[in-house]
C-alpha cells in the first residue's frame, strides 16, 4: 500500500535540490513501499533514515545487498550510505 507525504517545508525534506526542482509545499508525493532488492540505480526513492523524523527524496546512484548511496539531482556530491533498511519506498507520483 503506498503512502502519501505532504510538502510542508520541514527540514530535511523541502530543502533537498531534487524536491526543490520537481515538489513545492502543499504538493503530496506518493511513496510504495517496495523490497530493497527490487531498488535500481536510477530509482527515486524515499530514506528515512531511524534517527531522524526527515524524509529525504533522491535518486539511487550505487547499492549492494546492505547499502544505498543516493544523490539529489541537482546536487554535486553524494550522500552517504544509508542501510537498506532505511528504504521507505519508491517514489511513484508527486
Amino acid at each position: 500500500m503506498s503512502r502519501r507525504y505532504l510538502v510542508t517545508g520541514g527540514a530535511g525534506f523541502i530543502g533537498s535540490n531534487f524536491v526543490r526542482a520537481r515538489v513545492a509545499a502543499g504538493d503530496e508525493v506518493v511513496v510504495r513501499p517496495c523490497d530493497a532488492d527490487s531498488v535500481r540505480i536510477g530509482d527515486v526513492v524515499a530514506v528515512c533514515p531511524a534517527k531522524s523524523k526527515a524524509l529525504k527524496v533522491h535518486r539511487v546512484l550505487w547499492r549492494d545487498s546492505r547499502r544505498v548511496v543516493t544523490k539529489g539531482d541537482n546536487r554535486e556530491d553524494s550522500d552517504p550510505p544509508v542501510p537498506v533498511e532505511d528504504l521507505c519506498g519508491r517514489v511513484r507520483q508527486v
